[in-house]
């Protein structure tokens, strides 16, 4: 023990910097019967990072994330829902713009080549509103000194007049002629729905033409036809893409009966799976043969930049998103592509650990952001009633907001609308609002509000820092679908524009009653083919869709330290420095309440004697008066 306290000595010594002079106290040396004070960092007790972590860990509501694989069991597996849309979604040969001679005949003698002939001429006025933006190319002239409204070389006058004599016009309305009358001259102004409904493709065989899916064959129609009916949802109508097309749906799931196996199930959602992961044969999913229809778009329309280059939009979805259509794929005519779908899934603690809401109405963020958006646009642009809190503090949004704006686009509100965009880009109109992003219990807002006053209060805030302001909280629990696709080329091969041709005229000839030049299949079908070879190569696109795995890709959320992990952290922790554990602890506190409960002093025992506050007790007299000394 002497040895190891010298050494302790030198090394303090050293570290000092040696002895003083003649040995006296002084630096490096150190004092009779003082130990030295070891170098170094302060000792931590053992486990005390970890109890500390812990508590901050429960404290901070701090978050864990973890990634797992699992395969999904069983004969197959449900095929997505998947939408069909068109990015030019009005058709330039419908009879409303041709077949009214109010449209060209009302003040012949005004040019109509200006802004200005619009204000003088009612005729002039709806000519441009309603009828010019969907000419079809044939009929829109052009000229080397034209200018209209920003439109460089576009020649009105000569436009009006190609299109008064035309004559060989589509029925849009099949029949009903309702839809028809709500563009007569002498018409009130129509609404964007009007015009889809009208001219949109809302006939689903105008842009599927044919469709094909694992299963099908073995449904109740004994069919391997998708195409029908049963297996799509009624159309519904984006306000900017028209008329879109969704199978196996929500109405389609909606009318099934689902059992325990397939055999116990009933409806046409039973059928609609896939059996195989996707392969390199396309036997495996949905196959969908559609048309583009490149000679239905407007050069008005592409000029000014309102429409692009002629695509169909394929949006593979589910429920919560659909109608998102910024995260659609493209499919332009004369391709062949090949999409892999694969299947991810996320879960995530709700508050305080996220902002997430389980609420059935809520639906996916970006399509909430997309919904503000329009109607901001319907409120600025369009003079719309709607309630900017429409979709958010009520149910979803059932109508698109601007489906309410008039069908004719003006050059004004044409204008607006890039100025929306652009207040966009900038943060200016449809961003979270701050107060509503803290870590407050209401900011999860509308779907998180337990009552009315609650309800109110969220409104109102948002109200007061800006109608424009949004907030759209990501779901606790969803599956999304992630999609990659491949082309297999520029365009179709003559083989397989050959093999859609002779299908198309001899099982659906009346899917180009519509199409000019097209219109004697019916007759002859097998001239027609020649004719149809290069129609399709410039018009159609096949569609393979397919799940990549089936594997489900699972991201979940969830709280780092539990509750009861923080109690065996605390309780481990103490039983290794002291021997205390959990239990013991808790028997101090039941002894401590029971001893509270009786009235039991703790701090008798710490008071000196013949202090305590009670009255002494007066020893009794002494039965032998000799035994005491009398009193003096």
């Amino acid at each position: 023990a002497e040895e190891v306290h010298a050494q302790e000595v030198f090394d303090w010594c050293v570290d000092r910097g040696g002895a003083g002079p003649l040995g006296r106290p002084g630096r490096g040396v150190l004092p009779v019967g003082r130990r030295p004070r070891r170098a170094g960092p302060r000792v931590t007790p053992p486990g005390a990072p970890q109890v500390a972590g812990a508590i901050s860990s429960f404290a901070m509501a701090s978050t864990v994330s973890s990634l797992t694989f699992a395969r999904l069991q069983g004969q197959g597996v449900q095929l997505p829902q998947v939408s069909v849309c068109h990015s030019n979604p009005v058709r330039c040969g419908c009879g409303a713009w041709y077949d009214d001679e109010k449209y060209y005949g009302s003040g012949s003698s005004a040019p109509c080549q200006t802004p200005e002939d619009a204000l003088k001429d009612e005729g002039c006025r709806r000519f441009l509103n309603d009828i010019l933006p969907h000419l079809c190319t044939i009929h829109v002239k052009t000229c080397q000194d034209c200018t209209f409204g920003g439109f460089k070389h576009l020649d009105v006058a000569g436009s009006r007049s190609a299109a008064q004599g035309f004559s060989e016009t589509i029925a849009c309305e099949k029949g009903n002629a309702t839809r028809k009358a709500k563009f007569a001259y002498d018409a009130p102004e129509a609404t964007k729905q009007d015009l889809f409904e009208y001219a949109g493709y809302w006939d689903r065989r105008e842009l599927v033409l044919g469709c094909e899916a694992d299963g099908i064959a073995s449904g109740p129609s004994k069919d391997d036809d998708c195409n029908l009916d049963q297996y799509w949802d009624r159309v519904w109508f984006h306000g900017q893409k028209g008329a879109c097309h969704t199978f196996n749906g929500d109405e389609v799931v909606a009318a099934t009966t689902w059992g325990r196996d397939t055999d116990d199930c009933v409806g046409p959602a039973c059928h609609l799976v896939q059996s195989r992961p996707g392969g390199q044969t396309h036997g495996s999913g949905l196959t969908l043969v559609l048309n583009v229809r490149t000679e239905q778009i407007s050069p008005v329309l592409l000029a000014r930049g309102e429409t692009t280059s002629p695509h169909l939009l394929l949006h593979v979805h589910t429920s919560e998103s659909r109608g998102n259509l910024n995260k659609a794929i493209k499919v332009y005519p004369g391709q062949e592509m090949d999409v892999r779908v694969k299947i991810k899934s996320y879960a995530s603690e709700s508050y305080p650990y996220s902002n997430c809401t389980d609420d059935p109405n809520a639906i996916d963020p970006e399509l909430c952001e997309e919904e503000c958006i329009s109607k901001w646009k319907a409120i600025l642009c369009c003079n719309s009633t709607v309630d900017i809190l429409a979709g958010l503090a009520t149910d979803r949004i059932e109508v698109h907001p601007l489906l309410g704006c008039s069908s004719g686009t003006t050059d004004a509100q044409y204008e607006c609308f890039r100025s929306v965009d652009y207040d966009v880009h900038r943060g200016k109109v449809c961003r979270h609002p701050e107060d509503l992003s803290t870590s407050r219990p209401d900011r999860f807002g509308w779907y998180e509000a337990n009552s009315g006053a609650q309800r109110s209060q969220i409104e109102g805030l948002v109200r007061d820092m800006g109608e424009s302001r949004l907030y759209c909280p990501p779901l606790c629990s969803k599956q999304e679908y992630e999609p990659s696709y491949t082309t297999a080329g520029p365009a179709f091969s003559d083989g397989a524009a050959l093999n859609i041709a002779t299908r198309l005229v001899y099982d659906n000839p009346q899917a180009l009653s519509d199409i000019p030049g097209l219109s004697g299949c019916q007759s002859s079908p097998a001239s027609c083919i020649p004719t149809l070879i290069p129609y399709v190569k410039q018009n159609f696109a096949i569609v393979h869709i397919s799940y990549d795995t089936f594997e489900v890709e699972t991201l979940s959320t969830t709280r780092a330290e539990t509750i009861f992990g923080l109690f065996g952290t605390i309780g481990g922790n103490l039983g290794m420095w002291v021997g205390v554990s959990i239990m013991t602890m808790i028997e101090v506190i039941e002894w401590l309440v029971l001893a509270a409960a009786t009235g039991v002093c703790f701090t008798c025992a710490f008071r000196p004697r013949g202090t305590s506050g009670e009255a002494k007790r007066e020893a009794p007299p002494d039965a032998n008066p000799k035994a005491s000394p009398a009193p003096a």
